[in-house]
């Protein structure tokens, strides 16, 4: 336990001890506000990263899917080109023939 004396404490071992100045307490409390002004920009400079971050992922997100759907586009119309080739092909290659089952009346 220590007891206060005058301009000080006095320690259990009997020493006395100068208490701090108020310039001294001023000067460390000046400190401890420049720290958490520096922690603080630094929180600030992070939370911008990860904005930034955020806002490069959103922007490659949108990139990539607008790549696959002009390649699903793109793949959709020529296999619509194949196919209605094919199917026109078929329709117009008419090839009249007599069916098998048909008999010729006398």
């Amino acid at each position: 336990m220590c007891v206060c004396v005058g301009g000080g404490v006095e320690e259990p071992s009997g020493t006395l001890v100068a208490s701090k100045t108020s310039s001294a307490i001023t000067t460390e409390m000046a400190s401890q506000s420049q720290g958490i002004q520096q922690l603080l920009q630094a929180e600030k400079r992070a939370a911008e990263k990860v904005a930034d971050a955020r806002k490069r992922k959103a922007r490659r997100l949108k990139q990539a899917t607008r790549r696959q759907v002009q390649g699903m586009q793109s793949s959709q119309q020529r296999n619509q080109e194949r196919v209605l080739a094919q199917l026109l092909g078929m329709v117009c290659d008419v090839r009249p023939q007599v069916h098998p089952n048909y008999r010729i009346a006398v």
